[in-house]
């Protein structure tokens, strides 16, 4: 039984001179195109969330700064995306919960 091979692509070779910044560019262009259609091969269906209303308060836990507190901001703000849909402010509490764990280790 082996393993069925869904997408595959041309060997990517990351130039020296470019490094992770290249490569990023690259993933992400795949993100629009490539990687969608592979998800759709592998019988993935694309699901949207609706759009949400405005925003009906910050989440208090991001206010704390221990890996607790933003374990529990980062999930609150999944569900609430799940449940009330997206919106520009629920999208750019993810990005800020997902970075502050970066500060936590910073300092300990």
């Amino acid at each position: 039984m082996g393993i069925k091979v869904i997408w595959t692509s041309a060997p990517i070779d990351v130039p020296a001179q470019h490094g992770p910044r290249w490569l990023l560019e690259l993933t992400e262009r795949y993100s629009r195109n490539e990687f969608i259609e592979a998800w759709k091969q592998a019988g993935f269906e694309r699901v949207t969330n609706p759009p949400a209303e405005a925003d009906k308060g910050k989440i208090e836990s991001a206010h704390r700064l221990d890996f607790v507190s933003q374990y529990v901001t980062v999930t609150n703000i999944h569900r609430r995306l799940r449940t009330e849909g997206e919106s520009v402010e629920l999208l750019g509490d993810l990005v800020r919960a997902y970075a502050n764990p970066g500060d936590l280790v910073d300092f300990q």
